[in-house]
């Protein structure tokens, strides 16, 4: 589940104690600790694709600055680990039979149709998605819609560049190409 990404990342190998609060294999989902709901970071995943974070260590809001350097050497780790996993998923650009980018594009994955994102005006977009196979769909209006099988590598990410058929085209065209070439 994308949900628990991040928890993946997190430092497995030990249950943290700070004051009284325990966390399981150094995680706990927020929710569950105290619910926020229509925060900016529902805000942003929904209307922008974007994850806001907020790390939470402990429940000392403000820690003295002798145990700074614990606080850091206890989450370095999972830190680090969290910057890396920030492109999981797939990112592309969109463009139309002219080679210029098509904004405002639906990206779907077929079903997980709850979060459909967008291209921007420069025909971009970055759906967030964990290793696997999935269905993808590319729309747009006075365009051919795009469908096929998109499957994430372990190693996270993904770059896809497509191009959509107006209604007038007679071909739509795709390249794959991976981040490390």
């Amino acid at each position: 589940c994308e949900n628990d990404l991040i928890g993946r990342a997190e430092n497995e190998q030990q249950t943290l104690k700070y004051g009284t609060e325990r966390f399981p294999g150094g995680i706990v989902n927020g929710q569950v600790w105290y619910p926020v709901a229509g925060g900016m970071q529902d805000w942003n995943y929904w209307q922008t694709s974007a994850f806001e974070a907020t790390v939470e260590i402990g429940c000392i809001k403000f820690p003295d600055e002798k145990y700074l350097k614990q606080y850091w050497e206890a989450n370095s780790e999972s830190t680090l680990r969290y910057i890396e996993l920030s492109n999981m998923g797939i990112n592309g650009v969109v463009f139309d039979h002219q080679g210029k980018p098509i904004s405002d594009a639906a990206v779907t994955i077929i079903g997980r149709e709850a979060k459909i994102v967008r291209t921007s005006e420069l025909g971009d977009f970055f759906r967030p998605l964990v290793p696997g196979k999935y269905r993808m769909e590319i729309s747009k209006s006075g365009h051919l819609d795009f469908h096929d099988q998109i499957e994430i590598p372990e190693s996270g990410s993904l770059q896809m560049n497509f191009t959509l058929q107006s209604f007038e085209d007679e071909e739509m065209e795709y390249t794959t190409e991976s981040p490390d070439s």
